[in-house]
């Protein structure tokens, strides 16, 4: 449901981070109770489900407005598809929902295509107003053309139409790997810092060192 309503929603952060707010996978449990929720919200609610101690919680019986529940069905309003028209002798940018770089290889000769796939939005849905909002920023990318299908159907497209074999080229994403052609790097925060972390927190510690690394502050 967050997911859906989520204006900036993207499963390969927002997953983790939604882990970390409910407490899963960490050494630390973070509970919701009453007293936490008046605490940081500046409110005095009592008499609530969690208004009472942890310990008690997992005894507790399910209120009935928490054990009612219903099949939530959702269907991703996309817009209706239309012809495009690509110039196969240049490369095709495959932008998606996740990558609306309005500066990515913004210079160069090439045919730009926001690529809607149904199957993704099956397994992702958003919202109406999600959509509006992806294509609305779609717009600040010149000459960026709506393509609603699945990237297979779209190099079957060149085929047809074209003797020459399409150079496709979009951005790393986990989960457009099925993306035919060349894949650019994504845009890192501190891309000096690599490897494997068990935590946010492991990764942010090293972060937090460039922020304040000589180099930063050197005129040169």
């Amino acid at each position: 449901w967050m997911y859906y309503h989520l204006l900036d929603g993207d499963v390969a952060s927002n997953t983790c981070s939604w882990q970390w707010v409910a407490g899963a996978f960490s050494s630390k449990k973070y509970y919701c109770i009453q007293e936490n929720i008046n605490r940081f919200t500046n409110s005095s609610q009592q008499d609530t489900f969690v208004d009472t101690p942890t310990e008690l919680l997992a005894s507790l019986k399910i209120p009935r407005e928490l054990s009612e529940t219903i099949r939530w069905q959702v269907i991703t309003p996309l817009p209706r598809k239309q012809e495009i028209q690509i110039d196969w002798q240049k490369p095709t940018l495959l932008y998606n929902s996740y990558n609306l770089d309005p500066l990515w290889r913004k210079d160069e000769d090439v045919n730009r295509i926001l690529l809607l796939e149904p199957s993704h939005f099956e397994k992702f849905p958003v919202s109406e107003k999600v959509m509006n909002f992806i294509l609305a920023l779609s717009r600040n990318i010149s000459s960026i053309q709506v393509y609603v299908g699945e990237v297979n159907e779209l190099v079957q497209l060149s085929v047809s139409t074209s003797a020459t074999k399409p150079n496709f080229i979009s951005k790393e994403h986990p989960a457009f790997t099925h993306y035919p052609g060349q894949k650019d790097d994504r845009d890192w925060i501190y891309p000096q810092v690599t490897g494997y972390h068990n935590s946010f927190f492991a990764y942010w510690k090293k972060c937090s060192k460039q922020l304040y690394a000589p180099s930063l502050f050197s005129d040169h």
